[in-house]
């Protein structure tokens, strides 16, 4: 996969001297990457907004619909599951940790914990 062309997106920002120059959220020292990292494990944007104190909501929203806006017409269905707040999320994850279990086979779908 291509990898995304950050500049065009308003909601984030690279300067060399902040974060090793890793594309951050405006105004902030939050990687982009911390939020999909953090996506990937299950959480959801609430779940990021409790952690990661001083983020704005519409930019976090703003930077993930730029990523699905920017993959191709296969990969928009999980804007759906990343919005989705009935997703169920791993015990670590809630506990503001990630322990590496990936829980259920693909997003989205139910598991007991």
């Amino acid at each position: 996969m291509p990898a995304l062309d950050w500049s065009q997106c308003p909601a984030v920002e690279s300067i060399p001297e902040k974060v090793s120059g890793a594309w951050v959220l405006r105004g902030t020292r939050m990687p982009v990457s911390v939020i999909f990292e953090n996506l990937e494990a299950g959480a959801n944007i609430d779940d990021i907004m409790e952690w990661f104190e001083g983020l704005d909501r519409e930019q976090v929203k703003a930077v993930i619909e730029f990523a699905a806006r920017s993959l191709d017409e296969t990969a928009r269905p999980l804007m759906f599951i990343l919005f989705d707040q009935s997703t169920p999320v791993h015990p670590c994850i809630s506990a503001g940790t990630y322990c590496g279990n990936r829980g259920a086979e693909g997003l989205g779908q139910t598991q007991e914990w």
